[in-house]
């Protein structure tokens, strides 16, 4: 059997182990709480309604919010959500190199808007898959003309993973279907001689593709597809078991996080199947009271089966004529059924708000509360956040953490980089989080440094050698790290011992002249004294 085969073999198994997931959890989550991705379930023509049978927007909002809240927590483009660093905690403190990670985390922010790449468009949908399904892929490439990036979120249903022994993703299989036209447009003579033939007859005809990306190191690429890189990548036309191109990647392409993993799992399982059962009742209790509701404005009407009724006409102001007999009783009457319509309502309120709690809506909205002041606001706000860390720190080592060194990687050897200081020569890397999320993490300690400052403060009013015990630079690190501040609002060691310099010379210069005018000032005085006294002499002796 080819490799190409077995390339195809391996994605069907992945597939198929798959299959139960995606009928038992993707797809009813997907119905209720996303219904964009629908396909889950099985092909769906384009254009169609995807959200049929959907009575109740709950699950739906309350995921868009967490979606929401996670983008502005996480990724908000006004703000520098990370922060390239050196691994050495002494090397990172120092404001040279302070300044020049900044320089390289502007570019790679840049890289991200939306003239060189639809990162931040392509991320909400990240969000919106992961809160829902518990898993998001997201894929990361530079253009082939290298002139941006192609950041997309990649649908559920065309990718398939594998994970290594520690449960880490480390193959995807993607599996797409294109149009013979727009393939020839993206793939060209590459392409097997009957899709290019396709093409020309059939332009709109789709073409089965399939992406497999591997670790250098697995059998298969042992095999067949040998790389001086780390990464494999093999296109493939699955119809003509044909390889439409042969590569690799020297970071891994594919970034998939997963809110929480079962042991023995690949897919991980999120908010959606967590408030699936209650986001399921809250349809069917807004499907009833609706039915309930049109019942109560248009019920049915009883007649006795002898009377002879006339159409019945429930519009104001119009006559039935029969609905009454010769005695003026009425035989024509409403079919109620008892139904307590309130009581629904208020039932369905109460489980619309227990799916709502289920994507967080409380942790990331501060509803309900009045009078606060801002600092109240912050502090309410640092502490809900740190609700989400064990979440949050998936999505930053699985998603943002990758994605950033990846970026960082790309520039480097497009020759992009500007010179590194002499001490960060052949130093690694790493990503430090700047975000809201982040900093509510990391304020504490900033806000600790302040108390103790103050604190110290008040002591130094009987005991004034305490101020002894305090460094303020380091202080004054700690609360700009904890702040978020900008690196660039703190001068470089040399420039800070510099103006230190010229201050104590100033000083040094100022407290000579001091002296100086001192001891003219005596001199004059012991002069004048001596005048006085010669003078006292001479009448003295006269």
């Amino acid at each position: 059997m080819s490799t190409i085969e077995d390339l195809i073999r391996r994605s069907d198994k992945l597939k198929q182990d798959r299959k139960i997931w995606d009928q038992n959890i993707g797809a009813p989550i997907a119905e209720i709480i996303r219904p964009l991705r629908n396909e889950l379930r099985g092909p769906i023509q384009a254009d169609t309604r995807r959200d049929r049978g959907v009575y109740d927007g709950t699950a739906i909002m309350a995921n868009q919010n967490l979606a929401a809240g996670l983008y502005g927590t996480f990724v908000n483009p006004s703000d520098m959500w990370f922060q390239y660093s050196p691994l050495d905690d002494e090397l990172a403190s120092r404001v040279r190199v302070k300044h020049w990670c900044e320089i390289e985390t502007r570019r790679t922010l840049k890289s991200a808007t939306p003239a060189f790449s639809e990162f931040y468009s392509q991320v909400v949908s990240y969000f919106l898959d992961l809160g829902a399904f518990g898993n998001a892929v997201f894929s990361s490439e530079l253009n082939s003309d290298m002139t941006g990036y192609i950041d997309v979120c990649r649908p559920l249903s065309e990718c398939c993973w594998d994970v290594d022994g520690n449960n880490r993703v480390n193959a995807v299989y993607r599996r797409w279907m294109m149009p013979a036209r727009a393939a020839v447009l993206e793939y060209g003579e590459k392409l097997s001689a009957k899709t290019r033939n396709l093409a020309e007859k059939e332009p709109d005809r789709p073409v089965d593709l399939l992406h497999a990306v591997m670790p250098a190191g697995d059998s298969l690429a042992r095999e067949a597809f040998k790389s001086n890189m780390p990464i494999v990548s093999i296109y493939v036309e699955v119809e003509h078991k044909h390889q439409i191109s042969k590569g690799g990647y020297w970071d891994f392409p594919y970034d998939i996080a997963r809110w929480e993993v079962a042991a023995g799992e690949k897919m991980g399982r999120g908010c959606g199947e967590l408030s699936l059962g209650d986001a399921k009742t809250a349809n069917v209790a807004t499907r009833d009271n609706i039915k309930a509701g049109n019942r109560a404005a248009d019920p049915p009407w009883g007649a006795p089966d002898e009377g002879v009724i006339s159409a019945i006409r429930v519009a104001p102001g119009k006559i039935s004529y029969g609905a009454v007999n010769q005695q003026g009783k009425q035989l024509l009457m409403p079919l109620l059924n008892g139904a307590n319509l309130p009581w629904s309502i208020e039932m369905a309120d109460k489980i619309k708000e227990a799916v709502k709690d289920f994507f967080y809506f409380s942790v990331l909205q501060l509803v309900g509360r009045t009078g606060m002041t801002a600092t109240e606001v912050l502090e309410v706000r640092e502490e809900r956040l740190r609700l989400l860390a064990p979440y949050g720190g998936r999505i930053q080592n699985d998603f943002l953490c990758p994605w950033s060194l990846r970026r960082f990687n790309m520039h480097k050897r497009l020759g992009l980089i500007s010179p590194p200081p002499p001490e960060l020569v052949n130093r690694s890397i790493q990503v430090a989080f700047t975000s809201p999320f982040a900093l509510a993490q990391k304020s504490a300690a900033a806000n600790s440094t302040l108390r103790t400052i103050g604190a110290a403060g008040e002591i130094a009013k009987f005991d004034p050698d305490v101020l002894d015990r305090l460094d303020g630079d380091i202080s004054l690190q700690v609360i700009q790290e904890g702040f978020g501040a900008p690196a660039k609002i703190l001068r470089t060691d040399e420039a800070t011992a510099q103006r230190r310099a010229q201050r104590q010379q100033a000083q040094a210069a100022a407290a000579s002249a001091a002296i100086a005018d001192t001891g003219a000032g005596a001199a004059e005085k012991g002069a004048g004294a001596l005048a006085k006294l010669r003078q006292a002499a001479q009448q003295n002796a006269a």
